[in-house]
């Protein structure tokens, strides 16, 4: 499925996949302040064949409505460009990216991966990103730090926080309801996480 076909339905649970409602791409013409961040769900914006793992798109967009929901609710304005503006290209969400972190808005963009992505490591959770950013390192604190040179990924080198959330093996086998669940989990330890 599609991330718009996740945002505009229905799991097979009966649990609601709507994407909230966001701030507007440009901050609506406001200010940014210290309480706007922009959550991505990775592989939405203009992925080409990079779709990221069996199931992966799906579980990212279900993370991240849940971090969404609850930023908003402890006061935080969120960016979702994965949600309102699904149309950029690749090279036009780069440059949203740019514009985002020169305006000192910290991009959180969330993945999950599994062993095929990195043959032989132990884990493959992580954060890959400028850990001179205070969320970036509390988000590398929580989930540890990829090897990956920040440079290397387009997310990170515009100055965002990649975060492989989850192990994407794991919640593959999960049931549908499980993996509901664990992404509410995974999406309240994140905000936590982003809060402080």
């Amino acid at each position: 499925r599609s991330c718009l076909n996740w945002l505009a339905g229905v799991s097979p649970e009966g649990n609601s996949t709507r994407g909230p409602k966001t701030a507007p791409l440009r901050g609506g013409g406001e200010r940014p302040t210290e309480k706007d961040v922009a959550v991505v769900a990775g592989h939405c914006i203009d992925p080409g064949t990079d779709v990221g793992a069996p199931g992966e798109r799906a579980t990212n967009v279900l993370i991240a409505n849940v971090v969404d929901r609850k930023l908003r609710g402890r006061g935080w304005r969120v960016l979702r460009p994965d949600v309102t503006h699904t149309h950029l290209s690749w090279v036009e969400y780069q440059a949203w990216m740019a514009a985002r972190t020169k305006d000192g808005v910290p991009i959180v963009e969330i993945h999950g991966q599994g062993h095929d992505a990195r043959p032989g490591a132990r884990r493959v959770t992580g954060v890959i990103g400028d850990h001179e950013s205070p969320m970036t390192a509390a988000l590398g604190r929580a989930f540890g730090t990829l090897p990956n040179p920040p440079a290397e990924l387009a997310v990170s080198r515009k100055g965002g926080a990649l975060v492989e959330a989850y192990n994407t093996d794991v919640m593959r086998v999960l049931s549908r309801r499980r993996r509901v669940l664990e992404a509410e989990r995974l999406g309240g330890f994140l905000t936590r996480l982003m809060h402080e």
